[in-house]
């Protein structure tokens, strides 16, 4: 299964959040540790805030770091945010020609699916960084 660049993206972030030596920091260094464009990674930022794995705060000082939850997250879970109800295999757009005929193929692909994500909700952030 190929996960997205905003998952990949997601999952970085948070596990670097949880392996900082300091308290915080901020969108912009984070994006440059990340190699990604600052505007990119605040919207990740803003999904996994919204997920309530980063707190944001703004001010003098502000920033961003790990919620206390969000070293709790399981892989599969981030993956399911930024997926949002993509699968492995997408039959009807355009409409699979193979489809009418009894394809196997989508069965196969959503039981791989299904016990990559299962094997992913074993291992969270905190296990990672």
């Amino acid at each position: 299964m190929q996960i997205s660049r905003a998952s990949d993206i997601g999952l970085r972030a948070l596990i670097m959040l949880k392996g900082l030596q300091q308290d915080h920091t901020t969108v912009p260094k984070l994006a440059a540790s990340l190699g990604v464009p600052t505007r990119y990674l605040g919207k990740i930022v803003h999904r996994l805030t919204a997920s309530k794995w980063v707190e944001t705060f703004r001010g003098r000082g502000g920033g961003l770091r790990i919620s206390p939850t969000g070293g709790d997250a399981t892989v599969s879970e981030v993956i399911r945010v930024f997926e949002e109800g993509r699968t492995a295999v997408n039959c009807t757009d355009p409409l699979c020609p193979v489809l009418d005929q009894g394809c196997r193929l989508r069965g196969l692909l959503i039981q791989a699916e299904d016990v990559f994500m299962k094997s992913m909700s074993k291992v969270t952030i905190a296990d990672m960084a």
